[in-house]
């Protein structure tokens, strides 16, 4: 931090501005930007150079404006800011008592065990009595040779916990807050990619394991929502998220189940009631939430754990977990299917391992967003949390692949 100290009787705002003109303005100040950041800010918030230095000519300008209308228009302004948020947190918890009418309405027409089509309804007429998201304007898209793929997997949305190291310094932290806030940094990426390739549109591929689920007793100690409650909040945030991402580039999304999104009452095991999936929930939401988006498709799969999409002129085979035997995998799915992969995508494994099995066919596992936990202790394995965007090219394949590590 730099050496500079608050003068006797100079008050915070003096303070402030001495520092800003003084690196801006008189030259006097010579400390770099980063430095600078926890005087100016307060503690504990340490921005880059660039960051400060953009934060630095904003206030440069709010200190000319204070100075040339008033403090006393800057407070009237401040109140109706205020007032403002006073009413953002009135509308933010209406909407919050919304959102446990869905989960209510959810319980209830499980528990009556409805089947698809009436939990469909049930969800549509809930979705409609939430606040709107966003209006986005429809895009005009401009056809390429290049087309850009999103793989996000394991989210595990509910788990909470902190993996410490061996000197007690934090080696991972997740919680439904850490959550949001990595798919945010997820979007910037992605964002950032598709200014720079000349994307227009792209598939975002979500590869199952949304939720943590309650597959086992131990997991009641672990998460901090139940199932429904899990569901409905990480749907609603998703179909938040990718209104967001619509709004600069048109999307395609598709949803597949994963393992921990099963639900297995009486005592019963993995993949015996497939059918009973908490991944239905979770896309029916987000369908009926973004079903006034023009920029957003979201993708019909004929089953719900395994999808198959044309990309770029390339067949690409979607689903949760495959066989160790990654040759053997692709030749199952070809005999199964009838059909020829040329891409297989996979989740499951929480790390990424990409392998090339034959000529032309790929398999390409994806990194989950919770990275490193408890069960990766066990089994010796860790790996970074983020995601995975693939530009696919016609008449080449996979061209360029950008790891996101958040």
């Amino acid at each position: 931090m730099a050496m500079i100290t608050r003068r006797e009787g100079e008050s915070d705002f003096e303070f402030f501005k001495r520092i800003i003109r003084g690196k801006l303005v008189d030259k006097t100040i010579t400390e770099d930007w980063e430095d600078l950041s926890e005087l100016l800010f307060g503690e504990g918030n340490c921005f880059n150079s660039s960051e400060v230095r953009k934060r630095a000519y904003g206030a440069n300008r709010a200190i000319d404006l204070i100075e040339k209308e008033g403090i006393d228009k800057l407070l009237a302004e401040r109140n109706e800011i205020l007032d403002e948020l006073t009413l953002k947190k009135q509308e933010i918890q209406k909407e919050r008592v919304k959102m446990q009418d869905v989960k209510n309405a959810l319980s209830a027409t499980l528990r009556s065990e409805a089947r698809h089509e009436a939990v469909v309804e049930a969800i549509k007429e809930v979705v409609d009595k939430l606040p709107p998201l966003d209006v986005v304007e429809p895009r005009f898209i401009q056809s390429g040779t290049k087309s850009g793929v999103l793989c996000l997997a394991d989210i595990h949305f509910g788990k909470e916990f902190t993996l410490y190291g061996l000197n007690g310094e934090v080696v991972n932290q997740y919680s439904p807050e850490i959550v949001y806030q990595r798919l945010w940094q997820v979007r910037d990426y992605v964002l950032e990619i598709c200014e720079k390739e000349g994307l227009d549109s792209i598939d975002i591929i979500e590869l199952g394991d949304t939720i943590q689920g309650i597959l086992r007793m131990s997991d009641l100690y672990k998460v901090r929502y139940g199932i429904i409650d899990g569901a409905v909040e990480i749907a609603r945030f998703l179909a938040t998220w990718l209104n967001e991402i619509s709004k600069f580039v048109n999307v395609r999304f598709t949803k597949i189940s994963g393992n921990h999104e099963e639900i297995r009452p009486l005592g019963s095991k993995k993949g015996e009631l497939a059918d009973e999936n908490i991944s239905k929930i979770i896309l029916e939401i987000i369908r009926a939430s973004l079903a006034n988006n023009p920029n957003v498709t979201i993708n019909t799969t004929l089953m719900d754990d395994i999808a198959l999409l044309n990309i770029a002129n390339f067949n690409i085979v979607a689903t949760h977990e495959i066989s160790n035997n990654r040759f053997k995998t692709i030749k199952e799915i070809e005999e199964q299917y009838d059909c020829n992969v040329d891409y297989l995508i996979s989740a499951h494994e929480h790390y990424a391992n990409s392998q090339n099995v034959a000529k032309g066919k790929d398999v390409i596992g994806v990194r989950s967003l919770i990275g490193t936990d408890n069960f990766s202790r066990v089994i010796k394995k860790t790996a970074d949390a983020g995601a995975l965007f693939i530009v696919f090219k016609e008449g080449y394949g996979k061209y360029i692949t950008y790891d996101i590590l958040v």
